[in-house]
């Protein structure tokens, strides 16, 4: 069996029985934990920030202001291994539009995190 890996999203399988029968599979199971930057950036009046996650683990995505004061979760919950997408709609936990500057977003997956910066221009 030969395993190899089209990108970091996706990967083939190839067994040759001995009868040399081949058998290709392949997979979109990810199996890398990875961050993509978010877009638009600078943003006015969204910003989409898409991640994968590689195992079934707890996901939270939260904004942080520049004093590390949270702004909003974006996403808290159980999700299955696979790509994601958040979108933040420039707004905090009250539903009030932020003001223009500089905010961090923090990801945690599982045993893994990754930080980022987003700039929201009014």
């Amino acid at each position: 069996m030969v395993l190899f890996s089209i990108n970091k999203f996706a990967h083939v399988r190839c067994t040759i029985s001995e009868a040399a029968e081949i058998t290709i599979s392949v997979s979109e199971t990810p199996y890398e934990f990875h961050v993509n930057s978010p877009y638009p950036n600078p943003f006015n009046p969204s910003t989409t920030i898409e991640y994968v996650i590689p195992e079934k683990c707890n996901v939270k995505l939260v904004v942080y202001d520049i004093l590390g004061r949270e702004i909003v979760v974006l996403k808290d919950s159980f999700l299955d291994a696979g790509n994601y997408k958040s979108i933040w709609d420039g707004k905090d936990k009250n539903g009030e539009i932020i003001g223009s500057g500089v905010y961090i977003y923090k990801l945690t997956a599982g045993k893994n995190s990754a930080y980022g910066k987003i700039m929201f221009m009014r």
